[in-house]
């Protein structure tokens, strides 16, 4: 890099039914920005909840989401194209020292494709989350190759990965958004959550539930939703808390009094408010609520790529969480009853402190300031 160009780092997020890629893309760039302080970071993104990049204080140039375009009637090939031509005008403008991608080597669209043949010399990491066994082939052999390394954020105990042998790969470990020095202690998390929605439990006797189902985007959102409304009749003293996710859009007016809804990003930092969780089986979710040791119950949801339910299953035969396959009322109502008891969700935290893991963004971006080339800040 030419002497005095302070070193930038593009990172490149697709928009998914989450929030998974472009937070664990934000979670390595704020450790990169604390280890490099001179480094200028940007993301390129489809995500439709953009905000939150501002809010985090990165520079971000927006690209429509498949779903927006779909709605506006572009075609297929021409968000493809607009892509292409975007990418690589902000590679020409900007020149970026390294290529950070998640998941998706080539893009949804293929559209990296263009500048990973183009831009030999930029050195480029992929972040490659687990996928399904029955598509890693796609990934790993075909498109895999432009990279120098792979970041897989799990566990070494996790393997196999979905990565090529002949590219070196490092498990640093679930990457998330916070360290856990950053997760706020109970009476301040307790403190936000009834500025956020007027919650008042002078007693402070109530069950308080943290209701999750992921960043939004999911087709299932409502109706699911619906369903905690019929558990929370239910269970009249206890509370449910549902955040408003970035991408959910039209929530439902709830009758019931004791469901409560509010707006905080990120969620790890208020998760000690809660006595436990329900929860879908996304990369982030269950991340965050094992990080925190939060007693949870998950259940999956269907995606193309990510094995929820396997997720799930394996954290529960471990004693980590309770699984249900699926929202069937008399299921969820017997495992919350279970999770009511102390001693039962005592049991699941002392499990999950025993696996006690370290947050992977700040392994990823030692990994990430070794390709700049420059000394440590």
């Amino acid at each position: 890099m030419p002497e005095g160009r302070a070193p930038k780092v593009f990172f490149y997020a697709v928009n998914g039914l989450g929030l998974g890629h472009v937070t664990r893309l934000m979670a390595v760039a704020r450790q990169l920005r604390r280890i490099a302080t001179d480094v200028q970071i940007v993301f390129i993104t489809s995500t439709e909840a953009s905000q939150l990049l501002y809010q985090e204080g990165f520079t971000h140039f927006k690209l429509p989401s498949k779903n927006s375009a779909s709605s506006s009637g572009l075609k297929k090939s021409e968000l493809q194209l607009s892509y292409q031509m975007i990418i690589q005008s902000l590679y020409a403008i900007l020149k970026p020292s390294l290529l950070v991608v998640d998941t998706f080597p080539v893009g949804l669209l293929h559209e990296l494709f263009g500048i990973l043949q183009l831009h030999h010399g930029i050195p480029k990491v992929l972040i490659q989350r687990n996928i399904k066994l029955e598509r890693q082939e796609d990934i790993t052999v075909r498109q895999q190759g432009f990279y120098q390394h792979i970041i897989v954020p799990h566990q070494e105990e996790e393997g196999p990965f979905a990565t090529r042998d002949d590219i070196p790969a490092t498990a640093v470990g679930p990457i998330l958004i916070r360290n856990r020095e950053e997760i706020f202690p109970r009476e301040k998390a307790l403190a936000i959550l009834r500025q956020g929605c007027g919650y008042h439990d002078l007693s402070m006797q109530r069950k308080k539930i943290f209701v999750t189902m992921g960043g939004g985007g999911d087709v299932n959102l409502i109706p699911g939703v619906s369903i905690i409304g019929q558990i929370a009749e239910r269970f009249p003293n206890y509370d449910f808390f549902i955040p408003r996710a970035p991408l959910a859009r039209n929530l439902p007016a709830m009758p019931q009094t004791n469901i409560y809804f509010f707006q905080y990003y990120p969620i790890l930092e208020l998760l000690n408010a809660f006595d436990f969780a329900i929860s879908s089986l996304g990369y982030n979710s269950f991340h965050e609520l094992q990080f925190a040791c939060m007693p949870a119950l998950f259940f999956p949801q269907d995606r193309v790529f990510d094995d929820q339910a396997e997720r799930g299953k394996t954290a529960a035969d471990k004693g980590l969480c309770r699984y249900v396959p699926n929202l069937d009322t008399d299921l969820l109502a017997r495992e919350i009853t279970f999770l009511a008891e102390p001693a039962n969700t005592d049991s699941l935290r002392q499990n999950m402190k025993k696996k006690c893991f370290d947050n992977g963004a700040i392994l990823a971006a030692q990994i990430l300031q070794r390709f700049l080339h420059f000394p440590d800040s």
